[in-house]
């Protein structure tokens, strides 16, 4: 990482990885399955920590535009704490979510049933909607590659019907 922004002990392990072992670097304390996830969420880098400097680095520049971080001093302090809170484990950040922002809740709010069922409701259809349209291009990749492997009359073919794939 360059900077010791942490106490947390890094260290190299073997990890299974699409398939096949490689050496990942990561905080001692991790278990496997938190590995794996920030594996994931480092789009299959397997130096985390220097992952996490990466994106630490690149909010605190985000913050810093923004005037959250006034100094030298306090941007210092901000990546430092930062990078300590993900590597010890404390927080965990994913990327920013695209679309609406989700509505703050007020759990005291009689409506707030109403609106956390319409949240997921909503959430739900976005899922359903990704998995059809994963699953739809499947089923027709399956019939371009029946129409490509067929021998004999191109009508005949390319109809699903007289298309013995």
């Amino acid at each position: 990482m360059g900077r010791e922004t942490s106490r947390t002990r890094i260290e190299a392990r073997m990890v299974e990885v699409g398939g096949r072992l490689v050496q990942a670097t990561a905080p001692s304390h991790w278990t496997t399955a938190r590995l794996d996830a920030w594996i994931d969420w480092a789009d299959g880098a397997t130096d985390l920590p220097l992952a996490i400097d990466g994106f630490v680095e690149d909010l605190t520049a985000k913050a810093q535009a923004r005037g959250l971080v006034k100094d030298v001093r306090a941007r210092t302090r901000f990546r430092d704490d930062l990078t300590a809170a993900l590597l010890q484990g404390v927080i965990a950040i994913g990327p920013a979510p695209f679309g609406e922002a989700s509505p703050v809740i007020d759990a005291a709010a009689p409506e707030m049933s109403a609106v956390l069922s319409a949240r997921v409701a909503a959430h739900r259809g976005r899922e359903a909607a990704t998995f059809a349209a994963a699953e739809f291009a499947r089923r027709l990749q399956a019939v371009m590659d029946a129409v490509l492997r067929c021998e004999g009359d191109p009508g005949a073919c390319a109809d699903p019907g007289q298309n013995p794939s």
